[in-house]
């Protein structure tokens, strides 16, 4: 896959061999590089955050910690 750096360098050599459908080409695939970027991004803080509630979830259940109106008893037997 070819990095956006270089599609951007591929539209302004285009723009000033006056080739201007291959510059717009090169500045479309630039903007199709970042979105495709922006959704890995998305879905990497997804999984972050994801991952983030698991692990809250778990050091609650480890700390005896409860939702008190669950109506579950802590690890003393206390409510």
């Amino acid at each position: 896959m070819v990095d956006r750096e270089q599609l951007v360098q591929k539209a302004r050599l285009a723009e000033q061999a006056e080739r201007y459908d291959d510059m717009a080409a090169a500045m479309k695939n630039t903007r199709s590089v970042e979105v495709d970027l922006l959704a890995v991004a998305a879905e990497d803080r997804r999984r972050s955050m994801s991952q983030g509630a698991a692990d809250g979830a778990g050091a609650r259940e480890e700390s005896g910690s409860h939702d008190p109106t669950s109506g579950e008893t802590s690890m003393d037997g206390r409510a």
